[in-house]
């Protein structure tokens, strides 16, 4: 048995990585970017009528708030959308739990339910996924059905030459994974064909995810770590998908993060020294026994894992901490910059490192943004 974890995918920093858990007609919700709620408690709950079946979360959209939007399939054959609101009508069927509500002020922002439309038996579906605000698909053993979210209907199905395993998407792209280990590649079109570039993929797959379109990530019940159909790791026991980074934890209990520009190099390196060579020192960190990766909040540090008791910790990984320190400081933001250097214990003098000639063109927005004269003594001192 393998658990699905439904979180929302983007990338972007609008997104509020909300992460779901199906409770037989509830779903229990929370945007671990504004807030940690640890289970069985959750940031608030959305309450159905029947029981639940499916969830996903809307992956491309050229409106990036619309990453945190969700769709909630039930078993009566209902497809419920549940999107970011201001308003928190009293009738509404969210409760708030750990994040506040009952008299106290609500921390988070919630989700409501909005549209609803209804499928002939899409409660016996599998593989559900959004691609982008518009289209979804779904199979149902060898037909892959191809759903128009803002009519609410079935626009097309496609009969395939096996039963579907899993289903992924990306951009307009979507992968489809077949139980003989074929996968097929639907396009923005509708034009659905094989992928050339993979043969025979493990079909014993627990979390499968397309990245930059054409980025096959897969990980099997055995531990081993695919990307296109190629082995790149084993003893791989979690992996996410971080905006900028493949983040991966192991049986030898550390995590381990990639960029994923590394990914295409990857696949053409050599399983064994080679690939193991490709995760940098400077990249792996020590994690408790048995560790899982919940998700990582993009374009942030923030990473959320499980520990086996089920309690939930929060780490910054120091790989994910540099990256956005270098984005932050070309971004003449050293307020923030400062704030995650201390907490991370790195020297300040990086603020200089990174660009002397370009601290040295704004030093002046430096002490604006920086005012507390502590700070700026702690800076000086480590310049020495």
């Amino acid at each position: 048995m393998s658990w699905k974890i439904h979180h929302s995918l983007g990338k972007s920093s609008s997104d509020l990585a909300f992460v779901g858990v199906v409770d037989g007609s509830v779903i229990k919700l929370t945007p671990f970017r504004q807030t940690v709620i640890p289970p069985p408690i959750s940031a608030f709950e959305v309450h159905f009528d029947s029981m639940i079946a499916n969830v996903m979360f809307v992956n491309n959209s050229n409106d990036n708030n619309a990453s945190n939007k969700l769709a909630v399939i039930t078993k009566s054959n209902e497809i419920v959308i549940l999107d970011k609101k201001q308003e928190n009508n009293s009738d509404s069927k969210v409760k708030v739990t750990g994040a506040g509500g009952q008299g106290f002020t609500v921390k988070c922002d919630l989700l409501n339910p909005g549209k609803t439309f209804s499928l002939n038996n899409c409660g016996r579906w599998l593989n559900w996924s959004w691609i982008d605000e518009k289209t979804a698909i779904a199979s149902e053993e060898s037909t892959l059905k191809i759903i128009d979210m803002i009519e609410g209907k079935v626009i097309d199905e496609i009969i395939c030459e096996d039963v579907i395993h899993s289903t992924t998407s990306c951009g307009n792209t979507a992968a489809i994974l077949m139980t003989n280990g074929t996968v097929l590649k639907l396009d923005q079109d509708r034009e659905i064909s094989p992928w050339f570039e993979i043969e025979n993929h493990p079909t014993n797959v627990t979390k499968l995810e397309l990245v930059n379109n054409d980025c096959l990530i897969a990980l099997t019940d055995r531990q081993r770590l695919f990307v296109n159909g190629k082995e790149v790791a084993n003893g791989v026991n979690s992996f996410f998908v971080h905006s900028d980074f493949l983040l991966a934890t192991t049986v030898k209990h550390s995590l381990r993060c990639l960029p994923l520009k590394f990914l295409s190099k990857m696949i053409t390196t050599a399983t064994g020294v080679d690939a193991e060579a490709m995760w940098t020192n400077e990249s792996v960190r020590s994690l408790e026994r048995g560790s899982r990766l919940i998700i990582s909040v993009s374009c942030d540090t923030r990473t959320v894992l499980q520990m086996p008791r089920g309690n939930l910790e929060v780490i910054h990984p120091r790989a994910l901490a540099l990256h956005i320190l270098k984005t932050m400081l070309d971004d003449l933001a050293y307020a923030k910059a400062m704030e995650i250097l201390r907490r991370q214990r790195i020297n300040l003098n990086l603020i200089v490192d990174h660009n002397p000639n370009l601290f040295l063109t704004n030093v002046s927005s430096f002490l604006e943004q920086i005012t507390d004269v502590n700070r700026i003594c702690v800076f000086v001192a480590d310049l020495m």
